[in-house]
Order: C-alpha cells, then sequence, then structure tokens
C-alpha cells in the first residue's frame, strides 16, 4: 500500500502538497458522496422495510405463565385449603414464546457498473485527469490507479467499517438506542426488547386445565437504524495531468481538477470498491463476522423459577397455575456487523 500527498495550487501559481487537515477534508467529502448516492446508483446500502429484509430475522421473546391445573380437591366435606389444589411439584414451570419477529433490515448490494455508475482499473486507462504527487527526487508524478485508491478510498472505507458517528464515516450504518445522532438519519425501530409485565397476570384470570396466561408486554429498550450522512466540507481539488487538451501523447500540464471530475472519479470508484473491490468489498449481516456496527441488540427474559398461585372457583374446581417472575436477563444477543474483504 503506497499512500501519495497530493499537489494542489498555491496562491493561483505554485504548487504544494496537500496538508493533513486539506487531505481529511477530501476525506470527509468522498464519504459525503458515498452517503449520498442513491441504492439505483450501486454499491452497498441498508434500508428499513416494513419486513421480509435481506438480513437475518431477530425474535424477541418474553415468559408467559406455565399450564394451569385444574383439580377438583379431595372431595371431603372439609376445606383443606392449599391441600385441596395441585401443588408446585405438579405445575408446569413458565415457559417463553415469541412475542415479535423482526425482519427490518434490508441489505441493497448492486454492481456499479451495472448502472453506468462504476469505475475500475479499465476506466483509469483511458481517465483524462489523474491525480499527481511530489516523488522524493522532486519529480512530478502521476498516480497509477492502485495510488489512487491507497491515497483517497482505502482510508474512507477504514472509516466506514471502523466508524459510527464520526465526520469520516458517511455512508455507512449503525444501531442506536437513542433517538436521534449528529449528522445521522434515523431510518426506524428495527428491534424492541420487551418482558412480561407480571402485574398483568393473575390469580383471578387462571383458566381452565391446560391454558396459560401472557399478559401484557412492557418495553425495555427500544433499537433503532441509523446512516450517517456524512458532513458538508470545503476543500481543495488536487492538480492533474491534463490530458484532454493536446491529447494523451502530448498532454497540456498541470491544472486543478473540476468538481464534476473529481465527482465522476473518487464517487464512482468508492461505490464500485465497496461492491466487490479487493479488500474493500463491503457485507453487513445479523450476527456474522466483521465489525460490530453500534450497539448490539438484547432480548431479555424473566428468569424467576415461577410464582406458584391458586383459584378457587366451586367446591369441584380448583385451580393452580406457576406465573412469571424474577429479573430481566439476556436471552439472545443481536449485532449488526459490517465485513471486509
Amino acid at each position: 500500500m503506497t499512500v501519495r500527498r497530493a499537489l494542489l495550487i498555491r496562491n493561483s501559481e505554485a504548487k504544494r502538497e496537500f496538508t493533513n487537515t486539506e487531505r481529511d477534508n477530501i476525506h470527509k467529502f468522498i464519504a459525503r458522496c458515498y452517503a449520498d448516492a442513491s441504492n439505483n446508483s450501486g454499491g452497498v446500502k441498508l434500508n428499513f422495510v416494513s419486513s421480509a429484509g435481506s438480513l437475518d430475522a431477530m425474535t424477541d421473546t418474553r415468559m408467559q405463565s406455565g399450564t394451569s391445573v385444574e383439580t377438583t380437591g379431595n372431595q371431603d366435606a372439609v376445606d383443606d385449603g392449599a391441600a385441596e389444589f395441585a401443588n408446585e411439584a405438579t405445575t408446569p414451570e413458565p415457559t417463553s414464546f415469541t412475542h415479535e419477529t423482526f425482519d427490518k433490515i434490508d441489505q441493497s448490494r448492486l454492481n456499479p457498473s451495472s448502472t453506468s455508475n462504476g469505475f475500475t482499473s479499465s476506466d483509469w486507462d483511458t481517465w483524462t485527469a489523474k491525480p499527481v504527487y511530489m516523488e522524493s527526487d522532486d519529480v512530478i508524478r502521476e498516480m497509477t490507479f492502485q495510488d489512487v485508491l491507497d491515497t483517497f478510498i482505502d482510508p474512507v472505507i477504514d472509516n466506514i467499517v471502523s466508524g459510527t458517528t464520526s465526520d469520516f464515516a458517511g455512508g455507512t450504518y449503525f444501531i442506536s438506542t437513542n433517538s436521534s445522532e449528529t449528522n445521522c438519519s434515523n431510518l426506524g425501530v428495527v428491534f424492541i426488547d420487551t418482558i412480561t409485565d407480571t402485574g398483568t397476570i393473575t390469580a383471578a384470570s387462571i383458566g381452565e386445565d391446560g391454558t396459560v396466561q401472557q399478559g401484557s408486554a412492557t418495553t425495555q429498550t427500544t433499537y433503532r437504524l441509523f446512516k450517517n450522512n456524512g458532513v458538508v466540507v470545503t476543500r481543495k481539488l488536487p492538480l492533474v495531468i491534463d490530458y484532454t487538451g493536446n491529447g494523451r501523447t502530448n498532454p497540456g500540464g498541470l491544472r486543478e481538477m473540476t468538481t464534476a471530475e473529481f465527482f465522476d472519479l473518487m464517487c464512482k470508484l468508492i461505490r464500485r470498491q465497496v461492491f466487490d473491490g479487493t479488500s474493500n468489498t463491503l457485507t453487513y449481516s445479523i450476527n456474522g463476522t466483521g465489525v460490530a456496527k453500534g450497539t448490539s441488540m438484547v432480548d431479555t427474559r424473566l428468569n424467576g423459577s415461577g410464582a406458584h398461585n391458586t383459584l378457587f372457583v366451586d367446591a369441584d374446581d380448583y385451580r393452580a397455575q406457576e406465573f412469571p417472575d424474577g429479573t430481566a436477563v439476556a436471552a439472545q444477543t443481536y449485532t449488526l456487523r459490517l465485513n471486509r474483504t
């Protein structure tokens, strides 16, 4: 990997190398361009959908009562109290059930070349505005295709993979429990963790033999998908060798790259690189390989062993049931990950 320090114009006539700040602003500019691109422009995007998203579904589970046990008591004339009911050893324990399934994250991976928005090494061969750098021997040379990747594109992808809300990480996606994040769009709620409100499962509601009570859900944590929109920056554009005037065998010297040329090169190039570039291909997943993007989503459930409750209906109907109890603990963790290959 060879990172070059591109040249730019100083005072309309002299040439100098990019400062660190100017280099950083160029990277932010490319990230913003990538973030602004539509799905149809190609690359790798995540979208919020109502259902049937392509990333793995996530389930929120919670506890329900054990099945009720209905007996006729011991059938003598004496009220023996608790002895008339099925005891705790014979009543089933509370069980978990799926409260809701979330499949709201859809990944779009579209080859930019199929949309005339891609850029490859073969395109570089005929490109007419190539950035330049100063060699150690004070000779100005045009960048190779790999130089452009190493200098302008790879650092941006580094930040897309590792970052969340950073100004450098435009175009990345991540999970947060916040309702808003700086420089980001809230795409929607992708997972809600709930537990059972134990106050909504009551002895008075114990049903006939074999029935359960699910009660109502209470929300523990809400998780949202965010997209980093990047930031608008003032940037300086690099000097290029101008092949447009006199042809490729007789270039017309150096000039500043135009904004249109920069968009046409860098924005297309990063979209193609994240789609299938060597060591730059990006793929999102739930619980796959790669870097964790934001907060992990946790499905919690009550961890108690069950609270034994009874209901006397009449002399021939004694009902017992175990209710959920305990505290909320993690049952399953879901992590949005971004893999780079």
